[in-house]
């Protein structure tokens, strides 16, 4: 499952479990990023579910290998957080016959031999890679709506072949980038820029039994709580990272039935 990173623009606001995000104001200043890294073929998705007239400019969309908790979050996806180099980053465009039209790239950043992608250089309608259903793809209670519209569907996704797919109300776009390196983290990086206003994941991968499990226990127990117990050292530290989606100043509350629950080790 994803959920918004608790690292983001400030004029962010984030909502109903960190599910959705919400430009407070201006149009800068509203990045947001996956909670965890993507997997292969794990789709990361979104729904366009506000917009504000008055701005020039759309949703802006990518990948970033940079781990939002480390660098010092930029004003835009374009051009600021793609000259930090490791990032992949497209402007969507209102045309789903070409939604990639015009693309906003900045020079190739290759200083310090930094890890880059490769685009190409059209990016066309192509067959289906993925196994998502397709009532989910698209918001059936908006019909021939544009990539950039209220009700829009945009996700993307990293092939085993390391490649950049977009799909976008159904349709599948790609591969728009390559030569993805597998050694890092790879987070979903989007901007609400222009027109688009307020975002909603759409989780359609069946999530992992453990990101179930950790889902669960970051619910239920303080961060603390997980800290004082004789756990596994590897099994406590990704309990840990979990607990990296929550806000500093967040409180959960634990009941002393829920107390009793021993996890199980490994």
């Amino acid at each position: 499952m994803f959920r918004f990173h608790c690292d983001h623009g400030q004029n962010i606001n984030l909502s109903e479990n960190n599910m959705v995000a919400t430009r407070t104001q201006s149009f800068a200043n509203a990045i947001v990023f996956s909670q965890r890294p993507m997997e292969e073929d794990e789709i990361f998705m979104i729904e366009i579910i506000g917009n504000e007239q008055g701005w020039a400019g759309n949703i802006r969309c990518g990948i970033t290998l940079h781990n939002p908790a480390d660098i010092v979050i930029p004003q835009y996806l374009l051009p600021d957080l793609y000259r930090l180099g490791k990032s992949c980053v497209f402007s969507i465009k209102p045309s789903m016959e070409d939604p990639f039209r015009e693309q906003e790239l900045t020079e190739k950043n290759h200083r310090d031999n930094l890890p880059h992608c490769r685009y190409f250089e059209c990016i066309k309608k192509c067959s289906t890679t993925h196994t998502v259903h397709q009532d989910l793809l698209k918001n059936d209670n908006y019909i021939n709506v544009k990539p950039c519209d209220k009700g829009s569907r945009i996700g993307f996704f990293i092939s085993s072949k390391r490649q950049l797919f977009f799909i976008i109300n159904g349709v599948q776009y790609g591969p728009c980038a390559g030569n993805i390196p597998s050694n890092s983290g790879v987070y979903a990086a989007l901007d609400l820029y222009g027109t688009t206003s307020e975002i909603r994941i759409i989780n359609c991968s069946v999530p992992r039994l453990t990101t179930l499990g950790f889902d669960t226990v970051v619910a239920n127990y303080q961060k603390c709580f997980i800290e004082n117990e004789n756990y596994p050292k590897n099994l406590k530290k990704e309990l840990l990272k979990a607990y990296g989606t929550l806000r500093e100043n967040e409180k959960l509350e634990v009941s002393p039935s829920k107390r009793e629950f021993i996890f199980p080790s490994f």
